[in-house]
């Protein structure tokens, strides 16, 4: 049972430093790019998602990563469920920042702060 929970921890871990590691290459990747080279703000958005979403298909098909085959779906041919994790990855680090900065604490929800 224990070896079951290492794992699952491991994967969890894993899953989550590829999450962040595809929001951080896209933070620099924005920094990257001058203000002011008259980039609309929804074309530097569009970059830094397709930065994070690509780095995220990177990790993932790099190392083989596949979270369905993790929870027990395992795809065919296997690229299907790496490519899948990518996209998971390379949005979901955005997605989980934004759940984690809406809970509450102490009982006050967290006020909206605009990105970007």
């Amino acid at each position: 049972m224990m070896h079951v929970v290492d794992e699952l921890i491991t994967s969890l871990v894993r899953y989550g430093l590829f999450a962040y590691s595809s929001q951080t290459i896209a933070e620099i990747g924005d920094r990257l790019v001058p203000k002011g080279m008259l980039l609309r703000p929804d074309v530097r958005a569009s970059l830094r998602e397709w930065l994070s979403t690509g780095t995220g298909l990177a990790l993932a098909v790099a190392s083989g990563a596949d979270i369905l085959a993790d929870l027990g779906l395992v795809l065919n041919p296997p690229i299907v469920g790496m490519v899948i994790t990518g996209l998971i990855v390379g949005q979901g680090g955005r997605f989980l920042d934004q759940w984690l900065t809406s809970l509450p604490r102490n009982g006050v929800k967290s006020p909206k702060t605009p990105k970007g």
